[in-house]
């Protein structure tokens, strides 16, 4: 039907793992160093830890973690926010840090994308 023409493109998710009951965490939750992946845990007690972790497969979102971390731990997500508005004929750009919470756990089909977040463990392209 001649539906994908030349110069035209497409935006596609190639399935390479499917995982059912694996530990997972927010992708933008995890950081890492050349040596480490790790995350930030919020306590009970509202002081926060650091924490190393190994991480397996990801699709963008999602990340599986093979160890480190436990089903329920709260993590702390930073995320950077970026704000631009005009004052007459002056652009002005804002940036800020903002954190929320959001608690690991575990997930069916998921992750499923790909590679690993690039710090240890998981398949890689």
């Amino acid at each position: 039907k001649d539906l994908l023409k030349p110069g035209m493109t497409a935006n596609v998710e190639i399935l390479v793992v499917n995982k059912d009951h694996v530990l997972r965490a927010p992708s933008s939750a995890i950081q890492q160093t050349t040596r480490e992946c790790f995350v930030t845990l919020f306590n009970a007690d509202k002081t926060t830890t650091r924490r190393e972790i190994t991480v397996g497969a990801t699709n963008g979102d999602w990340t599986e973690v093979l160890s480190g971390l436990n089903e329920g731990d709260s993590l702390l997500i930073m995320r950077k926010n970026q704000s631009a508005w005009r004052s007459g004929d002056e652009k002005k750009e804002e940036q800020s840090m903002s954190s929320s919470l959001m608690q690991a756990g575990s997930g069916g089909g998921a992750p499923g994308g790909g590679g690993g977040a690039g710090c240890q463990g998981g398949p890689r392209p």
